[in-house]
């Protein structure tokens, strides 16, 4: 049915692939000349695959109690689980080590957006006590991700030259959901 399909594609946004590898892969491609200027953002980035690898975890946990899967490994080898339609946020990233740290600090902060209001909705709309659990205990960590993201396009985003990666990056990300759409 629909829930499981769209639990078991959640699990792609918060799992091992997205989590540990891609956004791990994000804190190697600050250049070695630029890493105490960008020391904090690589810091929060830790941080955060920390916490995503929590919320896979809890994921998984949720969709193990509810008998959709019998434990991370089935999930794992699931492909639905691994299908992410988000517009090539991490993927992105991972795919070019080029592309400029504050670049990815909007990336961050534009999906951490949407998942806040993802969080916000489901809180709202499901009866699921277990789902509502699950998100209920990721709202305060997103929130923080998001402000994250907010901080560091307000320090670092100061100079015409440092805005226009984010206004790149924002411009391609709203043309990717209104293409979506």
């Amino acid at each position: 049915d629909w829930q499981r399909r769209v639990a078991l594609g959640g699990y792609a946004g918060e799992g091992v692939q997205m989590s540990i590898k891609q956004m791990s892969a994000q804190l190697l491609s600050v250049d070695i000349t630029e890493q105490e200027k960008y020391i904090d953002l690589q810091r929060m980035r830790a941080r955060q695959v920390w916490d995503e690898c929590k919320h896979s975890k809890l994921h998984a946990e949720v969709l193990m109690a509810k008998g959709w899967v019998k434990d991370e490994r089935e999930l794992m080898q699931n492909p639905v689980a691994h299908t992410q339609p988000l517009p090539a946020y991490f993927g992105l990233s991972m795919m070019f080590p080029h592309i400029h740290p504050l670049a990815r600090a909007a990336q961050h902060y534009f999906v951490e957006a949407i998942a806040c209001l993802g969080i916000a909705a489901y809180i709202h709309l499901v009866d699921d006590p277990m789902v509502r659990h699950e998100h209920l205990s990721q709202r305060d960590e997103e929130i923080m991700h998001f402000m994250e993201g907010k901080y560091k396009i307000d320090t670092y985003c100061t100079t015409p030259e440092n805005q226009q990666p984010v206004e790149d990056t924002l411009d391609f990300l709203l043309h990717r959901l209104r293409v979506s759409l």
